[in-house]
């Protein structure tokens, strides 16, 4: 098996071709494109198949760490102009909008958080107390509303004090309550303490460590010694 078609498999990123795997000594970077031709708007969906101009600069986005390596997703990304929000950056359907992660690594970091303090997630997966705050502030809105704002009761106004959680405010290090909010219908959490954010964080890494033994299957025996 072909290196290349090895992290593929084992990365299994949807929409995208692995184009080649740079080994440096202190990470590994894969280098990947979008297999679709239309552009989408990251913020409303807008797609397009006309661009405005291409990144002079690939973006990067952390993976899980791979052992000891750290792990680096590299892609060339492209501008349109969305009648709505302008010209913007288009969309990639393994990280969210404006993070630095894909959504693998954000759901574990997610996870965590409902089981451990923030001393700890930063030791684990090695980011800053800050990036724990950021990440938080979008997993729990994806995971409940499928990456639209965060909503929860029809009162305009809510915490998550009611649900068992706490929202983290990105800019203070303190935890807060959320501030006004649309009107939605009301949601329920379909567990208990944790919830849907627990849930979806335990299917995350039931299905990384799938992948894995699936490509470990197809690793000559003798690379395995």
């Amino acid at each position: 098996m072909r290196v290349t078609a090895a992290f593929s498999r084992l990365l299994a990123l949807p929409g995208v071709w692995v184009r080649g795997v740079d080994f440096q000594d202190d990470r590994v970077v894969v280098d990947v494109v979008l297999r679709r031709r239309r552009l989408i708007c990251p913020q409303c969906g807008y797609s397009t198949p006309s661009r405005r101009d291409t990144r002079p600069d690939a973006s990067t986005w952390r993976h899980l760490d791979l052992g000891t390596w750290r792990l680096e997703v590299r892609a060339p990304l492209a501008r349109l102009t969305c009648p709505t929000h302008g010209v913007i950056t288009e969309a990639v359907p393994f990280a969210r909008h404006r993070s630095d992660f894909i959504r693998d690594f954000e759901d574990l970091v997610g996870y965590l958080a409902t089981t451990a303090d923030k001393t700890t997630i930063t030791r684990l997966v090695r980011i800053d107390w800050d990036t724990v705050g950021r990440i938080i502030s979008r997993v729990l809105p994806a995971t409940l509303f499928g990456d639209e704002p965060a909503v929860l009761c029809g009162d305009g106004t809510a915490t998550l004090a009611e649900h068992g959680l706490s929202a983290v405010d990105p800019q203070r290090s303190e935890l807060a309550p959320l501030g006004p909010l649309p009107s939605p219908p009301r949601v329920r959490w379909p567990g208990t303490d944790s919830g849907l954010l627990t849930h979806v964080a335990h299917a995350t890494v039931h299905s990384l460590l799938r992948r894995v033994d699936r490509v470990l299957e197809e690793v000559p025996a003798a690379w395995r010694s």
